[in-house]
């Protein structure tokens, strides 16, 4: 009979050449990440950086009236601004992330630029964020809620019943 010892360097004698090739097939994909990664921040002929543009995009419909845009950071940028479909900023600030909440039912286009420290525009989105939000209809929405009022109301109950238990209970000592 093997002891304890044995029967774990023979699992681990066993494991170390797939262990092996497993570490040759992530330092692969990494390698892969890396290049495909430094491709594209290349720069385009004349030496200016490649635009920078929205990474992450929501999924569509946005179902809950909000989104959060991200893009690729601009090292020159002193902060961003989001831009809509008619050209008003609707967000300014220092992060390559943007929440905008409050939109109702439609389609909504954004384009976001870096601004320097003196306003001027250093460069603009290559594409335009296209979110559409369409809130959950009313036939989901109702027995969600009701279902919640429900769960509420049975919290109380149960609060308020041990809470009447154990002043009861503690009467009767």
């Amino acid at each position: 009979m093997l002891t304890y010892k044995k029967r774990r360097r023979q699992f681990f004698v066993a494991w170390k050449p797939m262990a092996k090739f497993f570490a040759v097939i992530v330092a692969i994909g990494l390698a892969a990440d890396l290049k495909a990664n430094a491709d594209s921040k290349s720069t385009e002929p004349g030496g200016a950086a490649s635009p920078f543009d929205f990474v992450d995009l929501p999924s569509s419909p946005a179902r809950e009236g909000y989104v959060t845009l991200s893009w690729e950071p601009y090292e020159a940028a002193s902060r961003y601004e989001v831009v809509d479909g008619g050209g008003k900023v609707i967000h300014s600030g220092v992060f390559p992330q943007a929440f905008i909440s409050g939109l109702s039912d439609g389609e909504y286009r954004y384009r976001v630029r870096a601004v320097n420290a003196s306003g001027e525009i250093l460069v603009q989105s290559a594409s335009t964020a296209t979110i559409e939000v369409s809130h959950w209809p009313a036939i989901y929405v109702w027995p969600l809620l009701g279902v919640g009022f429900f769960v509420v109301a049975a919290v109380v109950f149960v609060i308020v019943a041990g809470e009447r238990w154990a002043s009861t209970e503690e009467m009767s000592r």
